[in-house]
């Protein structure tokens, strides 16, 4: 817009204003004639003390006209106020970069000095007058440097999802990793979606919802992906699932339904139920042993294909080797008649996955009562002649065990023959299967004790060989 130079007018009295006006008609004239243009007449000035006109770019014509919006789209809409009375002085402004010269306008009459404006290019010397009106607007100057960049306006909202939801990032699918799911047990898994080039699509901003093949899984709720996540995210402890063996977990763009990825997952069972039979054996028996594989719910994982591995609370006897599962199992097995006990007392069995040692189980225990006493376990001791000395008799089975419920009576003989030696003895409940007695020595040197069933003449045991002091 064309302006007159702050100061230039602020000696002429308000009287003068029409002779201005005749000023800028003239100077008017004078830039057409000069840009070899044609002036439309038009209102000069208009309502408002404003001169209006369209420039014709290629043309160079002006034309005056009412309202800039009458300008073609060949045209460029230029405006300029009426002169008026001088306002006060502004501060001054910085210096601005030197334009192309333009035109050097008539000079006007001798007035008194104006406050100088911003020094401008120097024009041809001549004799210094009063600054005149403000002459039209020369052509435009070489564009200046670039402006420093201004900060940063605060970031919009964000607008709404495109088709897919990810258009503009280029994502073709989404990963899904998942890792080891056992039924019941939450389990890690994680989403990443990716361009067309398999890398992961950092920009992506979609909402992702989850489903599975297993009715009863525990799923996350819809997630919507941020900046942070860079296109990959990972839920702690984000599915459940209960149904073991093969199931699926399915992560679909809540937007755009096509952009989807079903994964894969076997779930293992939650444990093994261990059943013995019969639940009391006699040591040196045999009993049965059955493996259940199950799910969280107690329900048979019949899909269950694992090798388990046998261990139990007995250190000699008999178990089951390593077995792996077929379909033809369901989930169950029986190990029939190969589980041998050899310790009495109360016994257990547990059967552990061999790849999964937190897929386990143990039977309920069982009763494991000692054999048929088969002999006589005999302790002496040597020393002086004369002392009484302390001996022991242990009534054991076959497997070893001490048999509690023992009721023979025994007979005591010696390799020496003064040696004073305990009365025929009965056992009894309280003994528990083993009796502790004195043995008084009178023969020096190498001596021992034999213990004999009354009844049963096989049933017997001779200790150790002991020294008898003279």
């Amino acid at each position: 817009m064309l302006r007159r130079r702050a100061g230039g007018w602020g000696m002429f009295a308000a009287d003068r204003s029409r002779a201005l006006r005749y000023v800028a008609v003239g100077v008017l004239a004078f830039l057409l004639g000069s840009l070899g243009g044609v002036l439309a007449v038009g209102s000069i000035p208009g309502p408002d003390g404003v001169i209006q006109a369209c420039y014709q770019k290629n043309g160079g014509q002006l034309r005056v006209v009412s309202d800039p919006s009458e300008c073609r789209s060949s045209e460029v809409a230029l405006y300029w106020n009426q002169s008026g009375a001088q306002g006060p002085t502004g501060a001054k402004g910085d210096t601005g970069g030197s334009g192309a010269q333009g035109p050097t306008g008539a000079t006007g009459a001798i007035g008194p000095a104006g406050t100088a404006g911003a020094q401008g290019q120097t024009g041809p010397a001549g004799m210094t007058g009063p600054t005149g009106a403000t002459g039209a607007t020369g052509a435009t100057g070489a564009t200046g440097a670039t402006g420093a960049t201004g900060q940063a306006g605060a970031t919009g909202p964000t607008g709404p999802t495109g088709p897919g939801g990810t258009s503009g990032s280029g994502v073709t699918t989404f990963t899904i990793i998942v890792g080891n799911a056992t039924s019941g047990v939450a389990t890690d898994f994680t989403v990443t979606a990716l361009d067309p080039l398999g890398n992961a699509a950092d920009v992506y901003r979609g909402r992702v919802h989850f489903a599975s093949s297993d009715p009863q899984a525990t799923l996350p709720a819809d997630y919507t992906f941020t900046a942070l996540d860079r296109g990959s995210h990972t839920f702690t402890n984000g599915v459940t699932f209960v149904a073991t063996g093969t199931q699926t977990m399915i992560a679909t763009d809540a937007v755009t339904p096509s952009l989807t990825r079903t994964a894969a997952v076997t779930v293992n069972p939650s444990s093994f139920m261990v059943v013995l039979s019969p639940t009391a054996v006699t040591a040196g028996g045999l009993a049965s042993v059955t493996v259940t594989a199950v799910d969280a719910g107690g329900n048979t994982a019949d899909s269950y294909r694992g090798t388990v591995h046998f261990t139990s609370s007995w250190s000699f006897g008999a178990i089951p080797p390593d077995y792996t599962f077929t379909a033809a199992d369901g989930g169950t097995h029986t190990f029939t008649n190969q589980v041998l006990f050899f310790a009495a007392g109360l016994q257990t069995v547990t059967a552990t996955d061999t790849l999964h040692p937190s897929l386990t189980g143990t039977s309920a225990a069982v009763t494991v009562n000692p054999g048929v006493p088969v002999r006589f376990i005999v302790s002496a001791a040597g020393g002086n002649r004369g002392v009484a000395l302390p001996s022991a008799v242990f009534v054991r089975d076959g497997q070893g065990n001490l048999v509690d419920s023992y009721r023979g009576t025994v007979h005591f003989t010696s390799t020496d023959p003064s040696a004073t030696l305990p009365a025929d003895y009965t056992f009894t409940s309280v003994d528990g299967g083993a009796h502790t007695f004195t043995v008084t020595w009178f023969t020096s040197g190498p001596q021992s004790i034999t213990v004999t069933d009354t009844v049963t003449p096989s049933l017997t045991g001779t200790s150790v060989t002991v020294t008898v002091n003279p």
